[in-house]
């Protein structure tokens, strides 16, 4: 959705804290730096992990506001982002999703779990109010190529973040 992606563009811009911490916890996790994906490297995306999912509504209201002002404040629009009720392959979603890539290909490390990478977000006091979700999964990546799927170590965390940075209803959801 193009919206979507309009969306993650200013929040990048907006939010380089969060940007920072992010590629930190990319580090100490070992989390792949770029994506697999061949369409990820042909779109550029730098920021493969970040995700936004907007409903219809949202969105509309999104493209009012920015054609009208040409921003997009993603400090006060968050807030007001409901949960967008879908559910994409099992996972349930928040409005700001961080979907990692675990490389598990001759690792001997365990895969890095979702909510440790919360609670090192919540330590960091980057966040701001809004609705979360954070995954990790597992993708093997060798000479050979890539191969991913459904793999019981993969998991997600999704929580809210209130108006004073305290993460709220944190659950953890199996893929």
């Amino acid at each position: 959705m193009q919206n979507a992606q309009l969306y993650k563009g200013a929040y990048i811009e907006q939010h380089p804290e969060v940007m920072k911490v992010t590629e930190q916890l990319i580090d100490k996790y070992d989390l792949m730096k770029k994506s697999a994906s061949e369409y990820d490297k042909m779109k550029g995306n730098y920021y493969y992990y970040l995700n936004v999912n907007l409903n219809t509504k949202q969105a509309d209201k999104l493209i009012d506001t920015f054609s009208q002002t040409q921003k997009i404040d993603t400090l006060n629009s968050l807030p007001d982002m409901s949960d967008p009720l879908s559910k994409e392959g099992n996972r349930y979603r928040g409005v700001i999703n961080f979907n990692f890539d675990f490389n598990i290909y001759k690792q001997d490390k365990d895969v890095p779990q979702a909510e440790d990478i919360a609670n090192d977000f919540e330590k960091s006091h980057v966040l701001t109010e809004g609705l979360y979700c954070i995954s990790v999964h597992t993708i093997e990546v060798h000479d050979k190529g890539v191969s991913q799927g459904m793999d019981p170590r993969n998991n997600n965390v999704r929580f809210k973040v209130d108006r004073n940075g305290e993460f709220k209803n944190i659950s953890v959801l199996e893929e």
